[in-house]
């Protein structure tokens, strides 16, 4: 389906219309994805306010509640790896037309204290009386993941956001960061950084293909460095 661009459009209101589908019911699901350093947790903290002053239930569930390990050399952190159980299981209970009023499911989490998943954590899902929000890289590939077992219509109340910088974007700014926390030398970094950025610049461009090919898709400016995209699938 032919895509819908404003390029035009700023960051602030793209993120007035995710609201206002939300309020008119539209939509109990929107999935936050992106790589590392984007914005995604700026983004979620003014979804977040903006359903707290409505006083409508939410949950927030994240990728990065499922790792397993992390890939850590010289002190820099590389790729993580989840087993998707927590964000899959979340999902299926907040879109599963026999539970309309959602559940509450305890799981351990992973802790960047432990490096473990051992941190108790409950999950009160909202069910259809509330808002699922689903963040973190592959977040968007899980959500659809479940959704295929569902009709149309369930998947129809979710929102895929994806937000999306330019390879060389996101290298420089993730060599920046972790120059300044850990005092790395810039070659050690550089050397580092390169198998994540093609893993993750992989991952995107097929993610941005099937959501724009199964959908329409608003795309337009985040902030200075960063596009966003918005929409629903319809096919």
């Amino acid at each position: 389906m032919e895509v819908q661009r404003s390029q035009g459009n700023s960051g602030n209101e793209i993120i007035d219309r995710i609201c206002e589908k939300i309020d008119s019911g539209e939509i109990n699901l929107v999935a936050i994805d992106g790589p590392p350093g984007i914005g995604k947790t700026t983004l979620i903290a003014q979804v977040i306010h903006y359903l707290a002053m409505r006083n409508m239930p939410y949950c927030v569930v994240g990728t990065d509640d499922d790792c397993i390990e992390r890939d850590q050399r010289d002190g820099l952190e590389l790729l993580s790896f989840h087993t998707g159980e927590i964000v899959r299981r979340v999902i299926n209970a907040h879109v599963d037309p026999r539970f309309p009023n959602g559940a509450s499911l305890d799981f351990k989490r992973y802790s960047s204290k432990t490096g473990k998943r051992d941190e108790p954590h409950s999950y009160n899902v909202p069910g259809s009386k509330g808002v699922l929000i689903v963040e973190g890289v592959r977040s968007s590939e899980h959500t659809l993941d479940v959704m295929a077992d569902y009709r149309s219509e369930v998947l129809r109340r979710c929102l895929f956001v994806l937000l999306e910088k330019s390879g060389e974007l996101v290298e420089m700014q993730r060599l920046e960061r972790d120059m300044n926390a850990k005092g790395l030398a810039e070659s050690v970094v550089m050397e580092r950084i390169a198998s994540q950025r093609d893993h993750l610049s992989y991952y995107f461009g097929l993610l941005r293909k099937r959501l724009h090919n199964a959908g329409d898709f608003e795309v337009g400016r985040y902030n200075r460095d960063a596009r966003i995209h918005v929409g629903t699938i319809t096919k």
